[in-house]
């Protein structure tokens, strides 16, 4: 086959298996407005559109009581806003935005879920640029995109409302423009607008920083379109913060002391190094570290490699949340340094094999004549291996439908609950307020004592109790909330309750 038609063959077998996965992912969708993460973001995006990033708490009105009780009727994904009676996103404004433009540009509610699954396919169609950009081959280059494509993190995240995908895709986006400065300074400038956008939608990747003054050589010039085209985002992002927790620098995460702890390192480097792995194999984790001593590189791409993974890694080995495997999504702007890695070694370690002049193994190898690229085709195979078996041993593709249930028990307060009630919940706050528009009672804000009080106003002013429940919610509610609960309907294992005493 010629070569021109060898690479239209490709591109358009590249095409179909994109279009392939980005419709295994729509198909998959979550969507739905779920626990604290997704609602967040879609309660935020739908606030965006409309105009009113503060929001007011209708209850507390409706109830003639004082500001003061604003946090027990503040949902998940919102915090108390500077001003009395308000709350405000805790989530950051970068995805909400994109979930605000989707909603302004199509006129549809829907096309916000769209947006994680996009962004997965623009992160691998960046990601070969890239790795074309450090040299790498076409077909190392296509792996490179197909392993991060396949990562059980990236589809977990990727059939969800949520920010880690979207965060990874600028990620890329930033690094590939500031390395193509190098011939082109314009680059610059959509390096910064890749960085400002990224970190709005993930402040930590602001550690983007690091790779990226690596990238550009420390050249005053580029340093300067960088920064033109990062200011107006670093901006807005500001003027946000400010609007909605009266302090430009700071976000809903709160401040850096109370997200990191010293004592977390041990445990979290153990678990983010064996979650790594196993999701991806040993050929990213710890194989692509080994790129650092690969002296065939060049010194200036090792060097953004590995400042690009490394601070990352150690800034999360010192954060709080870790619990499960899934918590490798925090590190996913930092993985395609890592498969970058793997490659870079993976083509080296092919052509030292071929390299090998008059030795047995390369008189072995010609007079076989092995298929060139075989080492990153080999590895690249182990690694879809491992991703599936753990995207289907972990019923990845069936989070959607498992998460439908939000959508069904904030229906039944809808089908039972009168206008002139109180509802309490807590997991799901934030799905009653995107389905309902309702503010529940936060039954984890209230003490017994300030439980017995607002009952009294609440009966006074002639307003019935209900409680939208989760099982696990079950025990430690009843304990706070005691009475004459009777069990109205259910969805699986969400029940709505009604105080009858």
């Amino acid at each position: 086959m010629r070569p021109g038609w060898r690479a239209i063959g490709l591109v358009c077998g590249a095409t179909v298996l994109l279009l392939a996965y980005l419709l295994l992912l729509t198909s998959h969708l979550s969507d739905v407005a779920g626990g604290a993460d997704s609602s967040g973001y879609l309660n935020a995006g739908r606030g965006f559109a409309s105009g009113h990033i503060v929001r007011d708490i209708p209850i507390l009105r409706d109830l003639a009581l004082d500001s003061s009780h604003a946090v027990m009727f503040i949902p998940l994904g919102y915090v108390r806003g500077t001003v009395p009676g308000t709350m405000v996103p805790s989530y950051p404004p970068g995805l909400p935005l994109h979930n605000a433009l989707a909603i302004l540009a199509t006129g549809s509610e829907a096309a916000p879920f769209l947006i994680s699954p996009l962004a997965a396919v623009a992160a691998m169609l960046l990601l070969y640029a890239l790795s074309r950009e450090v040299g790498l081959s076409r077909l190392s280059s296509f792996c490179g995109g197909l392993m991060f494509g396949i990562c059980p993190t990236v589809i977990f995240q990727a059939v969800q409302p949520m920010s880690d995908v979207l965060a990874s895709t600028y990620a890329i986006l930033a690094i590939l423009a500031a390395l193509r400065s190098e011939r082109r300074r314009g680059w610059a400038v959509t390096s910064g607008v890749a960085f400002g956008v990224g970190v709005m939608v993930r402040p930590t990747n602001i550690l983007l920083l690091i790779p990226l003054l690596i990238a550009f050589g420390w050249k005053p010039r580029k340093l300067f379109l960088f920064a033109l085209g990062a200011l107006p985002f670093a901006i807005t992002m500001m003027g946000i913060n400010q609007v909605t927790f009266g302090d430009p620098l700071v976000t809903g995460y709160g401040s850096f002391r109370e997200m990191l702890e010293l004592g977390n390192f041990p445990i979290r480097f153990r678990h983010y190094l064996y979650w790594l792995a196993a999701l991806m194999s040993f050929v990213v984790m710890p194989g692509g570290l080994v790129v650092i001593f690969l002296k065939s590189a060049s010194l200036r791409i090792r060097a953004v490699l590995a400042g690009w993974f490394v601070p990352f890694f150690l800034f999360y080995t010192f954060y709080g949340p870790y619990e499960t495997w899934w918590y490798t999504r925090f590190l996913l702007p930092a993985v395609p340094s890592l498969i970058l890695g793997a490659l870079l070694v993976l083509e080296d370690i092919d052509r030292r094999v071929r390299g090998v002049a008059g030795s047995e193994t390369g008189r072995l190898v010609r007079r076989v004549r092995l298929p060139e690229g075989l080492p990153t085709a080999v590895a690249t195979l182990l690694v879809v291996m491992t991703g599936s078996y753990h995207v289907r041993a972990k019923g990845i593709l069936g989070i959607g439908e498992g998460e439908r249930v939000y959508v069904k028990a904030t229906s039944l307060v809808r089908q039972h609950v009168p206008e002139r009630s109180i509802v309490v919940a807590m997991q799901l706050s934030g799905s009653l307020l995107y389905y309902n528009n309702r503010n529940a009672l936060r039954w984890d804000f209230v003490e017994p004592d300030q439980y017995a009080s607002l009952a009294a106003h609440a009966f006074n002013e002639r307003y019935e109790w209900y409680a939208l429940l989760s099982d696990f919610e079950e025990k430690e509610f009843f304990r706070r909330f005691p009475g004459s609960w009777r069990s109205i309907d259910h969805v699986r294992h969400m029940r709505l309750w009604k105080l009858v005493d």
